[in-house]
């Protein structure tokens, strides 16, 4: 059982348009209970549930005949619940994971992404590092109360990297790599709070610089 406040940042209270100076601290009590087993050498089963109760949510509001016509306010209580579980299984070079949540936001759906899966595979083999990811996203809203339904969807990911020297490696990604369309939401102050379009397939080069 642990207790959380977070105070409105500056940029809430001063700097951006929907500002408010009067808003005060979101104030919450998690309470989780889980358990964490290992099941058999390399293999470790996590499972949790938890209940996160708070009051004085800070989000944008709309208010007609203001300029921009939202601001930041103190929106009551809320309530969420879950459950997180997650199997780990490392052998020899080999690592898995497997990671479920299911999260239940009462009324405020909005943005937030009730069901998550993340599934990862990968090896280490001498220099060489693969790893390639799967995240499938569902039971996501535009609106409260389960409105505005996003589609649910999908990602791979892979990544590879390679140790030079000791202190020197590089490596290389693929993000969304079966280029799926799909839309995500992103909640900025004022007009701006929408559905966007998720880029593509992309690729990333790197170096990774080490100091020992």
């Amino acid at each position: 059982m642990n207790k959380g406040i977070r105070y409105a940042p500056i940029n809430y209270t001063s700097v951006l348009p929907p500002k408010n100076e009067s808003l005060k601290p979101e104030v919450s009590w998690n309470y989780e209970v889980g358990l964490n087993q290992p099941l058999v050498a390399g293999l470790n089963l996590d499972v949790a549930a938890f209940i996160l109760k708070g009051e004085d949510l800070i989000e944008a509001v709309p208010v007609p005949g203001r300029v921009p016509p939202v601001q930041f306010q103190n929106k009551g209580s809320f309530l969420f619940k879950g459950i997180e579980a997650g199997v780990e299984l490392r052998r020899g070079p080999w690592r898995s994971n497997l990671g479920y949540t299911l999260t239940d936001f009462g009324a405020k759906t909005r943005a937030r992404a009730g069901s998550k899966l993340d599934v990862s595979a990968g090896a280490t083999l001498a220099k060489l590092d693969l790893d390639v990811s799967f995240q499938h996203v569902a039971r996501y809203f535009a609106a409260d109360s389960s409105l505005s339904a996003i589609p649910t969807y999908s990602t791979f990911d892979l990544r590879a990297g390679y140790g030079i020297l000791s202190w020197l490696g590089v490596f290389a990604s693929v993000e969304n790599l079966l280029d799926r369309q799909y839309d995500a939401f992103v909640d900025l102050p004022g007009t701006q709070a929408g559905l966007y379009r998720m880029p593509g397939r992309s690729f990333t080069l790197g170096l990774n610089l080490e100091k020992r």
